[in-house]
This record gives structure tokens, sequence and C-alpha cells, in this order.
């Protein structure tokens, strides 16, 4: 797996790139010093609320698998693991191809 940061329009982005049989599920975003977390149901963005009460919003996970020049978009969301700690849930994919 590899992790590339950039940035689109000012603000930080980053991309997870997964090998041919690699896990995905083994990803874990943690976070700390928040005062609470949670996945909203309807964006299904991640929100942090922060020790002020403010809100961040990570967007829901844009998931594709690229084959050859073909870009074919898996769905994907976020799986609470703690009130620190989120993983990826994935639709079925082919394993054997990048993505």
């Amino acid at each position: 797996m590899d992790l590339i940061f950039y940035s689109r329009g000012g603000d930080l982005e980053y991309d997870f790139v997964i090998h041919p049989n690699a896990r995905p599920q083994s990803i874990r975003l943690a976070f700390e010093g928040q005062r609470g977390m949670r996945v909203d149901e309807k964006s299904g963005d991640l929100v942090l609320v922060t020790p002020a009460g403010s809100e961040l919003h990570q967007a829901l996970p844009k998931v594709y698998q690229q084959t050859g020049e073909q870009h074919t978009e898996i769905a994907g969301r976020y799986q609470m693991l703690s009130d620190k700690q989120v993983a990826f849930q994935l639709a079925s994919y082919d394993h054997t191809e990048r993505w």
C-alpha cells in the first residue's frame, strides 16, 4: 500500500493506493484530541468534533479500482472501530487488480 498526499483547491487530500492482494481492511485512521467522532448517517462523512465544539468533516470515501484506463467505482464507507479510530468498509472488488 502507498499513501499519497496532495493539495486540491487549497485543501489537503490523500489517497491510499492498494496493490494486488493487499488488505485494505488493515488501514486505520486514528485521531487524538477530538471531543467526539461519528459517521454522519445522511452523508456518510466522518465528523470530528473539536475541543472548541466546531465540526471537521472528512468526506465519504471515494473508492475506485483502475484496470488499464478504466476506473470502476466501488462502494465504500467509514467504519467506526472506537471513539478514536476508523477503518474503511468496502463492497466487493477484484483483489488481483490495483486500486
